[in-house]
């Protein structure tokens, strides 16, 4: 994946010619985000690179050839942007641009060069002292890019140009945590509800009243219960019957 990112960023370097300006507001504007675009990619390729090193064999050399194009990349740009426009009110917004890559071009040489003398018998401390290096020299990065983005927004003021505001600093896709632990409800308390946010309480349906079955005159046949009695036959009920009306006329 990492190597489709390397191809991917040479490629979109070379798509941006260098000598050429745009001749219009918006293609220079476009023109500059295609420009501190591609510097951008160029510093995640090195910045993968270094990783794939830090982790793997711990060969930092190959971190050359990637540190070469990220400053080839920014003198080339810096030189580009000290020349004329063509478009009017430009100027100011050209200076800014430049300024920004020769910074870069100085700061790959003082941050991203000393990682290349790493070895793998270098020290853990060692490779901390570049980072914090890198850290420091690039300090005045934030200045540089603040001055770039007023002049930018003013630019496209004047010219009549949508631009999106600049873009927040990219969060980590993913943070290995120290330990795992269980979410509470204290971790994350949720405010109590409004009387008008309450949901109204479930009430109990009322059960619908049981309607009585009338009972059959007749006998069941059977029963589902298998100890169950069977009923006497029908004929042996008219019998009986016939018995206890003979019984009362003869006391008649």
């Amino acid at each position: 994946m990492r190597r489709v990112l390397y191809t991917l960023g040479l490629v979109l370097v070379f798509m941006f010619p260098y000598s050429s300006f745009a001749q219009s507001a918006e293609e220079l504007n476009e023109r500059i985000t295609g420009a501190t675009d591609t510097l951008y990619l160029l510093a995640v390729m090195w910045k993968h690179a270094f990783q794939d090193a830090a982790d793997g064999d711990k060969r930092y050399k190959a971190l050359v050839p990637f540190r070469r194009y990220l400053e080839d990349y920014a003198d080339k740009q810096s030189r580009a942007y000290r020349k004329p426009s063509g478009v009017d009110g430009a100027d100011s917004l050209c200076d800014a641009v430049a300024n920004l890559f020769e910074f870069e071009k100085v700061y790959v040489k003082k941050g991203f060069v000393p990682f290349e003398s790493l070895s793998p018998g270098s020290s853990e401390a060692e490779v901390s002292a570049c980072r914090e290096r890198l850290n420091q020299e690039g300090i005045p990065e934030r200045e540089l890019l603040t001055r770039l983005n007023r002049e930018r927004r003013a630019f496209a003021a004047k010219n009549g140009i949508d631009i999106a505001p600049p873009p927040a600093p990219p969060k980590p896709v993913y943070q290995r945590p120290s330990s795992f632990k269980k979410k509470t409800d204290t971790d994350n308390p949720q405010p109590a509800p409004t009387p008008h946010d309450q949901e109204p309480a479930l009430r109990q349906q009322p059960k619908p009243a049981e309607t009585q079955k009338p009972v059959s005159a007749e006998r069941p046949t059977s029963s589902g219960n298998p100890n169950a009695k069977k009923a006497p036959p029908a004929e042996e009920d008219g019998k009986t019957k016939d018995k206890e009306d003979s019984e009362e006329e003869d006391k008649d």
